[in-house]
């Protein structure tokens, strides 16, 4: 199993506030962002999702599914992406589930929200931090966001 974030996990409002998510798929996800870890990868059972999120295995195994279908507000992008593991002898094996990096689309849907274009570049800041800059109408940046990094404490 991916060692889990200790304090804090960070949802993209996009998540909360635009998507139109079922509280399963909610759940589901906001556990993923939870266990991805340093790497970005969750690896528990259908089982031990089930039990975290207060689901049946049937309905984890319906809900990925979901979430790994792509959607239109996130420029064609799924939430998830699960890539099927199987022993050398040919038995399964849990998934491995990558949650897909959605800071870009996150950084969109707020700029539209209030009102501005879409993301006008990317920038490193000093100290490591890359952000995305939201450009106004008017040509200055309005606001930016940080783009989670792996190794981010979150």
């Amino acid at each position: 199993m991916s060692r889990g974030r200790k304090y804090f996990t960070i949802i993209p409002n996009v998540i909360i506030n635009k998507l139109k998510l079922n509280p399963y798929e909610k759940v589901l996800y906001m556990q993923y962002k939870c266990v991805a870890g340093e790497d970005g990868a969750c690896f528990m059972s259908n089982e031990s999702l089930a039990e975290a999120c207060g689901m049946s295995s049937r309905q984890v195994r319906y809900v990925k599914k979901e979430l790994e279908k792509p959607r239109d507000e996130l420029n064609g992008k799924s939430l998830i992406s699960i890539q099927k593991r199987t022993r050398e002898d040919g038995g399964d094996m849990t998934d491995c589930v990558v949650v897909n990096d959605i800071c870009p689309e996150n950084c969109n849907c707020i700029a539209e929200d209030n009102g501005m274009h879409e993301i006008h570049e990317q920038q490193n800041i000093p100290g490591g931090v890359e952000q995305y800059a939201i450009q106004s109408g008017g040509g200055g940046v309005e606001q930016s966001a940080p783009k989670q990094e792996k190794g981010d404490i979150a």
